[in-house]
């Protein structure tokens, strides 16, 4: 759901107020104790490079308390969504359970995964699994951005369970992918949904719903932290302001993604 587009798109972007910093700053220390974080690409991006990987930790991962090593796994990242996320979740199943009995993390050492547009979705549908092979809810952390799978606004969950959606997806080949939502009872979560974000906003109606999801890696700090937050169980959910200059959020992506 990452596509890559020519930079010298003419995009426009509304003026926005920003408002006031988000109210929940315990969650400033979210990922502190965590020295390993594996980083998933989204769609087009099977393995996130070190630009990549540097943005991630910068805008998201440090400024929640993690101070360790951010490591690449390689996912599929295809355009052919339905098995390409049953791979990844596969992928990511496997790498976990591993590090889990080789005793690389641990409660007090929490293990953080975070994934971005389609391996956002290869983590909501990992958790499940995950719970179920006995890895504790207090070892894993997990980072979301642009979620499709979203509860507060996941295309998978909104147009995805309506009659059209579910058909669409079938016809597609891509059942596993209908109603899927992120689970908010099962592992520590922090979600970012930018504002008008066609895949976690849906239904956005914004002219540039799809361009703005591909903004994450190309905002500022300060526009992250402006973003205001609700808490379903387990999971937090932050939504950021679109950016007022979307040319510059996409071109700074362009730049961190390689």
């Amino acid at each position: 759901m990452f596509t890559r587009i020519c930079a010298t798109t003419l995009l426009t972007g509304a003026l926005v107020t920003p408002p006031a910093y988000h109210a929940n700053i315990r969650l400033a220390d979210f990922l502190t104790g965590s020295t390993e974080a594996l980083v998933l690409g989204p769609t087009g991006i099977p393995t996130p490079d070190s630009g990549y990987l540097a943005a991630a930790d910068n805008l998201y991962l440090d400024p929640l308390g993690f101070d360790g090593t951010t490591i690449a796994l390689t996912t599929p990242e295809t355009h052919d969504f339905g098995p390409s996320v049953t791979q990844g979740e596969t992928d990511l199943i496997n790498t976990v359970t591993s590090m889990y009995n080789a005793g690389d993390f641990s409660a007090t050492d929490p293990l953080t995964i975070m994934g971005y547009s389609q391996s956002s979705t290869i983590e909501s549908m990992a958790e499940q699994t995950l719970a179920n092979d006995g890895i504790p809810s207090d070892a894993l952390r997990f980072v979301m951005l642009g979620d499709p799978s979203s509860a507060e606004g996941g295309i998978l969950n909104t147009w995805g369970d309506t009659t059209m959606g579910m058909d669409t997806l079938d016809r597609l080949g891509w059942g596993n992918l209908i109603n899927d939502t992120t689970p908010n009872d099962l592992y520590p979560t922090d979600v970012y949904t930018l504002n008008g974000d066609h895949f976690a906003d849906y239904p956005a109606m914004a002219s540039n719903a799809l361009l703005i999801h591909l903004d994450y890696l190309g905002l500022t700090e300060a526009q992250i932290q402006s973003a205001t937050s609700t808490v379903d169980g387990l999971t937090d959910y932050f939504t950021i302001p679109d950016p007022s200059n979307l040319l510059d959020a996409l071109l700074n992506a362009f730049i961190a993604v390689g």
